[in-house]
């Protein structure tokens, strides 16, 4: 089973391979949602140093991207492809449309986010041509195995990092505040009837909302028994240091080293600041919480 990993630093790239990760997946800045990642050059650099090492290199377009941007997304796709990137994960459309346009050599990640909810939603990618996709973090755990199990080999599943709760172009930061101006850390927003605090980046290109950090450690080891083609592990709010720890705490888990609570009170241990939803505890809707 592939196993993904977000990374920021060239330097993470030998102990994750250590620890049998096999892609990493990099964000560019201006393509992404990400705070912080590569720029061409950069991106370059560590997809020769990745794939040096055997691993493989999935680069984060997690973005929508408007008419006056086709042109420059065919060059930045383009040179993907010069760059031997192999796999690109995506939220639009139009990335997939235009690699099948242009013939360019990248495989294809279709990961928008809530919208692969059943696995008809699925079985009707595999008839376009897409090469893989990721399923739906926000439908119950049973659903995810079910479109696995009619999706064999095919389907991403995303088991730790933050969950994302709302992607939009509006900037609720800079209308607050009154300056127009990117914001990428230590900005939340509370409601007003909730204590709970959810990070929010804002960019040029679009404002992310957050929820919790989603974490899989009592079910990683049926999760290992799923047809699925591999786990994601997104940790972009975050650093590589956390990332490594993490991983290290779910193979142990995997290993039978450590128990369930001693495992979650590892990784609670990392940084107290974040707070955990369990991914058997994701529910359809809203009022399946009540």
């Amino acid at each position: 089973m592939n196993i993904v990993v977000s990374v920021f630093k060239e330097q993470s790239l030998t102990t994750l391979k250590k620890l049998n990760v096999t892609h990493i997946l990099v964000n560019e800045m201006k393509f992404s949602s990400g705070t912080k990642g590569f720029d061409l050059k950069g991106l370059k650099t560590i997809t020769a140093k990745a794939q040096q090492l055997g691993l493989k290199v999935i680069v984060k377009a997690d973005r929508l991207f408007d008419q006056s941007e086709l042109e420059e997304l065919v060059s930045f796709l383009k040179y993907l492809q010069l760059i031997k990137v192999d796999d690109i994960l995506f939220s639009d459309l139009t990335i997939k449309i235009l690699v099948d346009k242009h013939k360019i050599n990248l495989k294809t990640i279709y990961a928008p986010e809530t919208l692969l909810t059943n696995k008809y939603d699925v079985q009707q990618l595999k008839i376009d041509g897409f090469d893989s996709c990721v399923i739906s973090k926000d439908i119950p755990l049973s659903d995810m195995y079910e479109i696995a199990l009619s999706n064999k080999d095919y389907c991403y599943l995303r088991v730790h990092g933050p969950i994302l709760i709302s992607y939009g172009l509006r900037r609720f930061i800079s209308v607050y505040l009154d300056e127009f101006k990117e914001y990428t850390d230590n900005y939340y927003l509370r409601e007003d009837n909730r204590e709970t605090l959810l990070p929010i980046v804002e960019k040029e290109t679009g404002t992310w909302i957050y929820g919790d950090t989603l974490q899989s450690l009592n079910e990683i080891d049926n999760i290992f028994q799923q047809p699925l083609k591999g786990l994601v592990f997104d940790n972009m709010l975050y650093d590589d240091e956390y990332t490594i720890e993490v991983i290290k705490i779910y193979k142990d888990v995997l290993n039978q080293k450590i128990d369930y609570q001693s495992a979650l009170d590892k990784l609670r241990q990392l940084n107290d600041k974040i707070i955990y939803t369990d991914i058997s505890e994701i529910k359809k809707t809203a009022l399946d919480k009540e």
